[in-house]
């Protein structure tokens, strides 16, 4: 593996802090493309959304896409102006990670990759399923009144939602994962595709 510090130096250019208007965007949810219905029948999705990341006292700031595929997972993050900044590929064969500069980056696990190059904890290992609002018993979920996921935790990390619409079957408008005092990431997300939404 390259040496981490030069591809964090480089990541932290997405530093222009969290003045996405995350927290002011308007409520309505996302645009979809696909069949929506129970989650547990979705197998693969792409979305695009915005992310800003705080760690103890640093922040981070800017947009995403994340495509799901047969148990693959790639994650583009990019600078607020959308310019590429990292390409993450996690599979059953591991996880990397590629920065804007053509340096390589591999590991066990994308947790660990994103541990050692970015220096930070991010659950990558989870993200596909908490994207979705799905979740594992055992971890202490709380619904809202019309049976969807509001909150729950996992792995130490406490994960909430927010919903545009008052649809049963809606897909999260944001969603905010913090592990202790210590990370707290904000997501909003402005498209979603989906297959195999419906049985």
């Amino acid at each position: 593996m390259a040496a981490g510090g030069r591809g964090r130096r480089h990541f932290l250019g997405l530093g222009l802090g969290v003045a996405l208007g995350l927290a002011g965007c308007a409520q309505t949810g996302p645009t979809v493309q696909g069949p929506v219905g129970e989650r547990s029948r979705i197998e693969d999705f792409y979305v695009e959304g915005r992310f800003a990341l705080r760690q103890e006292t640093k922040s981070y700031a800017g947009k995403l896409t994340w495509d799901h595929r047969q148990g693959r997972d790639e994650v583009l993050l990019m600078s607020p102006l959308g310019q590429g900044a990292a390409e993450i590929v996690q599979d059953e064969s591991g996880a990397r990670l590629t920065t804007a500069d053509h340096r390589y980056y591999q590991a066990a696990d994308g947790g660990a990759l994103v541990r050692e190059v970015l220096g930070y904890e991010l659950p990558l290992r989870h993200m596909s399923e908490w994207l979705l609002a799905r979740t594992v018993p055992g971890t202490g979920v709380r619904r809202d009144a019309i049976g969807r996921v509001r909150r729950f935790t996992e792995s130490g990390w406490e994960v909430e939602y927010g919903y545009g619409d008052e649809a049963a079957d809606a897909l999260p408008l944001s969603m905010t994962a913090r592990y202790g005092e210590e990370v707290e990431l904000r997501l909003h997300f402005d498209a979603w595709r989906l297959e195999g939404g419906e049985p």
